[in-house]
Order: structure tokens, then C-alpha cells, then sequence
């Protein structure tokens, strides 16, 4: 059955990517609006790790949006300043109704030069 409609309590944008004239002749990747809409967020799950002396979480979230049929793999959703990716949509009904897109969220925090870090979910043999 499909979520209703006061489940969908923030308002995200969703942007496809294109190509921009760079002003030297070639194109850079950029971001266009593609729509606001009205959605749903679910936390599915987290992960971090220690790489070239960052901390980089990653964030998975499921989003419903009412249905619609112009989204690629290749958007992107903004939420304030949140930055997700697409990796994949379904509709989970087959009903045309609303979409459930899986998204993916990195975060990284810079760790000060001379810092050591042992969080508990570094194995121990890992910390030197």
C-alpha cells in the first residue's frame, strides 16, 4: 500500500546531471533541476572507515516520492546541504503510485595532521 501522502514530510530536489561549457572550449559535469518534490526518508544502514587520513562514513537511505517517470540512475537528490546519489529506484507495487529510491551518502571528516585515531571499530592490528 503506498505511503501516504503527510509520511512525505521533507521537500528534497532532484537534479540530473549535464555537461557545461567550461568557457575553454570542453564541457565539466554539472547539476540541473529536474524537480521538488515531497518525500520520505528511511535509514537503512552506515558504515565508516579510515581512508587517506579521513574519516568517511557512508549512508544508505530509502526515499518514497510519488511515481514518476523521468529519473535515471545518474541523479542526484539535495536535501538542504545533503548530497545524495541515486544507485537504484523501483516502483514496489508495480502501481505507478509512488517510487522507493535507494540512495548513498558519503561524509568525510578530515583528521588533523599528528591525530591518532582508534575508534572501536578499528581491529587493533590496523592501529599503529
Amino acid at each position: 500500500m503506498p505511503s501516504p501522502v503527510g509520511q512525505r514530510r521533507e521537500r528534497v530536489r532532484i537534479e540530473q546531471s549535464v555537461l557545461v561549457q567550461d568557457g575553454q572550449g570542453g564541457h565539466v559535469q554539472g547539476w540541473a533541476l529536474r524537480a521538488v518534490v515531497q518525500a520520505k526518508e528511511e535509514s537503512l544502514s552506515s558504515r565508516e572507515a579510515l581512508m587517506a587520513r579521513s574519516l568517511t562514513a557512508v549512508l544508505l537511505t530509502a526515499w518514497t516520492i510519488p511515481y514518476r517517470t523521468d529519473l535515471v540512475i545518474t541523479d542526484r537528490l539535495l536535501l538542504g546541504k545533503r548530497e545524495l546519489h541515486l544507485t537504484s529506484y523501483q516502483d514496489p507495487e508495480n502501481k505507478h503510485a509512488e517510487l522507493r529510491l535507494l540512495c548513498s551518502e558519503v561524509q568525510d571528516q578530515p583528521i588533523a595532521p599528528g591525530a591518532t585515531i582508534a575508534p572501536s571499530w578499528v581491529q587493533q592490528d590496523f592501529v599503529q
